[in-house]
């Protein structure tokens, strides 16, 4: 029997970020760029984005295995102090970079900061690895798919209006089209319209027009 798998389309969405972050920041040139570079607003966003995430994960998910998998729980809540460790430097470089002067000086920092950022990706994908193998199993284990799906809703009602819509963006950027049929189908059961009509209309500027066309018409022929 396929089990819930409560990690599986925020870490595509995380995933997918991680990827474009790196995309904008190897297109930059980091050696002259100014303080507003569109690349160095996106890397900051996504160090804020993965930290609040690590933040709800601790609270939402480990939680539930505290009583059962101590040990477990406080190597993968080290691995999150680890990983803020990372965040930090790379927003240390980032105001490095910003008050840098000179060419040289920029280009020798952008450098620091793009294999920083290698690292942070590298550290990310191994545990975002981790958590859908070890602990969806430790969960299983121990919970029914009700159990670790009401936690999942608790988790969602904490999020603030901007993680709330940046969590629905990347999974839009993610989501595979039998995914997204069964994200909304859900919503047009359980969410309040003013919320459905809300993502709808992100998903028509987010995705291709093809794609939301499908969508639509699966939504619509949706028992």
């Amino acid at each position: 029997m396929q089990r819930y798998n409560v990690f599986l389309q925020i870490h595509k969405g995380l995933r997918v970020m991680l990827y474009d972050t790196s995309t904008a920041l190897q297109q930059a040139d980091l050696d002259t760029a100014g303080a507003d570079h569109p690349a160095l607003k996106k890397l900051a966003d996504t160090l804020d984005f993965f930290d609040g995430h690590a933040h709800h994960e601790d609270t939402h998910v480990f939680s539930m295995l505290q009583q059962y998998e101590q040990e477990f729980v406080a190597a993968m809540e080290a691995e999150h102090v680890a990983d803020h460790a990372l965040s930090n430097e790379l927003r240390s470089l980032i105001l490095d970079l910003k008050q840098a002067t000179s060419p040289e000086e920029k280009y020798d920092i952008g450098t620091r900061l793009c294999h920083t950022f290698n690292a942070f990706t590298v550290f990310n994908l191994t545990h975002l690895h981790k958590e859908e193998t070890e602990v969806n199993e430790l969960l299983w284990k121990h919970y029914t798919d009700m159990d670790i799906i009401l936690a999942n809703r608790r988790l969602v009602a904490t999020l603030t209006p901007d993680e709330a819509q940046q969590s629905a963006y990347w999974m839009l950027r993610s989501g595979t089209d039998n995914e997204l049929a069964k994200l909304f189908a859900g919503m047009k059961a359980g969410a309040p319209a003013e919320a459905f009509d809300g993502l709808m209309a992100m998903a028509q500027e987010v995705l291709p027009a093809d794609r939301f066309e499908k969508l639509e018409s699966r939504i619509a022929t949706a028992v």
